[in-house]
């Protein structure tokens, strides 16, 4: 049988390497790139100023103000 490797990789592997990845850093990448997709998640997800929170944060999105904001895409 043929021998193999298995490399697991844990979290802060890429913040230990230099990667720019932390939530904050994603949370300024998006203002640049995508200030649109910024301004929705600030709106609609509770989440802190600097994001670290950002995962957890949909399960506490306030649905109601969204779909007030977006019924007018919605069938009668």
């Amino acid at each position: 049988m043929e021998t193999r490797k298995l490399y697991l990789i844990g979290n802060g592997f890429d913040l230990w390497h230099g990667i720019p990845s932390n939530y904050w850093q994603f949370k300024e990448f998006v203002r640049e790139h995508d200030p649109d997709l910024l301004k929705a998640a600030e709106d609609y997800l509770p989440a802190d100023e600097n994001w670290s929170d950002l995962e957890s944060s949909p399960a506490e999105m306030d649905v109601g103000s969204l779909i007030d904001d977006l019924e007018y895409f919605m069938m009668s």
